[in-house]
């Protein structure tokens, strides 16, 4: 007996082998687990330390941007290009690849053209020299390499010089000789998202003429796209002259100095919207946004609509003096939706940009709910509808500012006085008066006949009066 129980007493002291393997096995998967997870930490840090490299800080340079995604959705054919691709943005796009061959094509020209002989190598080479400025103008990782990239700058913009360049000297050629091609592609170089940097632009063309003199190329740019301007009639190419006064804090000294020139196309089409024949618009001190009523409503107050005739006319320059509202002509066709859509697009997307163009879209829209409003403003002068019918004016202005974001109003003062003036009852009964009874000819004889039979009455009352006293 007494050996038996030291045996089993023998055996409980013993530890369960089964215990000690799990005890391993546990002990092994932690320390699996553990190198697993440093392994992932570094795998995980690499590859952060890999995109965060591609990454450039973002400067004052950038300049070119997608459209915001709320806006895009309204109307994406507005800003996608039709015709040509320009830039990064959209190379990739199937049905733009057509104009691809094209390009080199235009790139052969202006070589043949070029007055000082500069070689391809010798674009190349000035172009390679400004790819890290170049890539940090647009918003986005551009995933094209260095040689990609500089490929894509020089083609581009060898592309748009030459197409210029063929327009002012009236040369031959199959897009000149497409109408609807010309269209769709000088449209397709004002989108926002379709840019090259001004100043890939001004080197190809330094490069091109041997003369770092910017002028030569502002006027032929200005000639290009003159026609896009509603009030292209009032400026000239000796009148033009960028001035970008639109810097704000904290932007360093250099920043404020490299504004002096347009960041790319778009940016100067938007600069000649504020030429007049003497300079730039000025516009007033911004105010708090206010409504206005329409069009109709106001002629319903006697508020008078004139079309500025002045020499000096910008779109922008509205007034309100008098009873009268004085708007400059504008042209609305085919390409005018789409021209003012970038333009505000370019004003949302940084608050370097004041929103001038987004603000006179603002007033029109509020001056504007119906055709009748439209017909109105054509009857003035004020609208010349190359569109279709008013209805189709009415929807473009109505449908411009949706998901905008919008701030201080630089018509706040024409808005306040235009109300003041509506609010006043005089106004009102005045307005009242001359349509019931100056709306026509016969009512206004009616209203004399009457006037006159009334003052004799009273004027024989008055002697009837006197002989009986």
């Amino acid at each position: 007996m007494a050996d038996v129980t030291e045996t089993k007493r023998e055996h409980n002291c013993h530890e369960d082998p089964h215990i000690f393997a799990s005890v391993d096995d546990n002990t092994v998967r932690e320390d699996k687990s553990r190198r697993g997870d440093e392994v992932i930490s570094v795998l995980v840090l690499e590859s952060i330390e890999k995109d965060r490299k591609k990454v450039c800080p973002l400067s004052f340079n950038c300049s070119i941007y997608r459209v915001p995604n709320p806006q895009f959705k309204r109307k994406p054919e507005a800003y996608i290009p039709r015709m040509v691709s320009i830039g990064p943005f959209h190379c990739d796009k199937e049905h733009l690849k057509p104009m691809e061959a094209q390009k080199l094509r235009y790139l052969n020209d202006f070589l043949t053209r070029s007055q000082f002989q500069a070689t391809l190598e010798n674009y190349v080479n000035v172009i390679t020299e400004l790819e890290d400025k170049a890539r940090q103008c647009y918003s986005e990782i551009i995933q094209e390499s260095k040689e990609e990239f500089v490929k894509m700058m020089v083609i581009d913009g060898c592309f748009i010089l030459e197409l210029i360049l063929k327009i002012t000297n009236d040369d031959p050629d199959m897009i000149m000789n497409t109408p609807w091609m010309f269209y769709f592609i000088k449209y397709d170089m004002i989108l926002l998202e379709n840019q090259l940097p001004f100043f890939v632009l001004e080197r190809l063309y330094e490069l091109f003429t041997g003369n770092s003199n910017s002028n030569g190329l502002d006027t032929l740019i200005f000639s290009f796209f003159q026609i896009l301007v509603p009030q292209s009639h009032s400026i000239t190419p000796e009148s033009y002259q960028f001035r970008c006064s639109e810097v704000v804090e904290p932007f360093s000294k250099a920043a404020v100095a490299s504004t002096i020139r347009p960041h790319h196309l778009l940016h100067f089409v938007r600069d000649l919207f504020l030429q007049t024949s003497s300079g730039r618009w000025r516009p007033e001190d911004p105010g708090p946004i206010m409504s206005i009523h329409c069009a109709i409503e106001l002629e319903e107050a006697c508020v008078k609509f004139e079309k500025e005739v002045k020499k000096k006319t910008c779109l922008l320059d509205i007034t309100f003096q008098n009873g009268v509202l004085e708007i400059p002509t504008i042209t609305i066709q085919d390409g005018t939706e789409s021209l003012l859509r970038n333009l505000i697009a370019f004003e949302q997307s940084s608050s370097v940009y004041k929103n001038y163009i987004t603000d006179y879209a603002l007033f029109m829209d509020d001056l504007i709910n119906s055709a009748t409003d439209v017909e109105l403003l054509q009857k003035k002068g004020i609208i010349k509808n190359w569109l279709g019918e008013p209805k189709d004016v009415a929807a473009l202005f109505n449908g411009l500012l949706k998901d905008v974001t919008t701030g201080r109003d630089y018509f706040y003062n024409v808005r306040h006085e235009l109300e003041k003036y509506y609010e006043t009852p005089w106004h009102k009964w005045k307005a009242s008066l001359m349509q019931k009874y100056f709306n026509s000819p016969w009512a206004s004889i009616s209203l004399i006949a009457a006037s006159i039979l009334l003052f004799l009455t009273v004027i024989q009352t008055v002697c009837s009066i006197l002989q009986v006293t």
